[in-house]
């Protein structure tokens, strides 16, 4: 997410309203641009107005990699004889698989990047400025690599576990809780990087991607968020929908925290691990209790 998109005007980072169109509507079409690929234009001025709008739309961004779950579960489950895995099925093995290649493709990947450029600025055990300057190498060294690995196969792993139980409760005929179960992941993801773009986290730079984003959200907004996905998770799917919500809340505060007094502030890749880690968190927790 660091170099998705710049100030236009680096003398005029708080922007003019005048220059915008209506809020929700480029909220909704710039993250949508930002984070998947679907062709959305987005705002053509890119200033801290452009994120605060974009940054409190990306749970709906979330919405994308979570059809694709949807999708390919249901293709699965239409052409499994019973619908209900046995032990030794690789069904949910490779709709975990598909479900996080398919999340991958339709956000370019872009927050691998940043995952694991926060691991290697955070095991450099450099000060800040140092830190900052190992978040801006384009290389990745080999905690980089390893964070993408570790948590990639978490994250499948869980999403495995997710689908088998969700592919018994649809051959149940209980739709709606798989569903949702299948999308929180990836809409509470973005919710965390909402929360890590609150206007307690500084940006650690004046230029680039953060300078846009970090520090944008009021406590209104994330709170609206996390409020909307606890009353839907915990309606439809139960306590363990809650205590996912919770955990990628409290590991995102945790984390982005963390971030703020290693690196001074944060920027897009502090973001881009957010997303990854939250999404991880709460597949887990669902995968242990759904």
């Amino acid at each position: 997410m660091s170099d998705k998109a710049g100030p236009s005007h680096q003398d005029n980072l708080d922007g003019d309203p005048s220059a915008h169109g209506n809020a929700v509507a480029e909220a909704i079409t710039t993250a949508l641009s930002w984070l998947t690929v679907l062709p959305f234009k987005g705002a053509s001025v890119f200033d801290r107005i452009t994120g605060r709008r974009a940054i409190a739309a990306l749970p709906v961004a979330g919405l994308v990699p979570a059809a694709g779950a949807v999708l390919i579960t249901a293709a699965l489950f239409a052409t499994s004889s019973s619908g209900t895995p046995t032990l030794y099925d690789v069904t949910p093995i490779l709709g975990g698989t598909l479900i996080m290649v398919a999340a991958q493709m339709l956000t370019r990947a872009m927050h691998l990047d940043g995952l694991a450029d926060v691991a290697d600025a955070l095991g450099s055990y450099k000060p800040p400025e140092g830190a900052r300057e190992v978040l801006r190498d384009p290389s990745t060294g080999p905690m980089g690599v390893g964070s993408i690995v570790l948590t990639m196969l978490t994250t499948t792993t869980a999403f495995a576990v997710i689908v088998a139980s969700v592919l018994s409760q649809w051959s149940a005929g209980q739709m709606w809780p798989g569903v949702v179960a299948l999308c929180l992941p990836f809409v509470a993801s973005r919710a965390a990087a909402t929360t890590a773009c609150w206007r307690g986290f500084p940006p650690f730079s004046n230029s680039g991607f953060g300078s846009l984003t970090a520090g944008t959200q009021s406590t209104v907004t994330v709170t609206c968020w996390w409020i909307l996905l606890l009353a839907v998770s915990g309606w439809v799917v139960g306590l363990v929908g809650v205590v996912a919500c919770a955990l990628s809340f409290g590991v995102t505060l945790l984390l982005t925290r963390h971030c703020v007094k290693r690196f001074g502030g944060v920027n897009g890749d502090v973001f881009g691990a957010v997303i990854e880690i939250a999404c991880a968190v709460c597949a887990v927790a669902l995968a242990i209790g759904f």
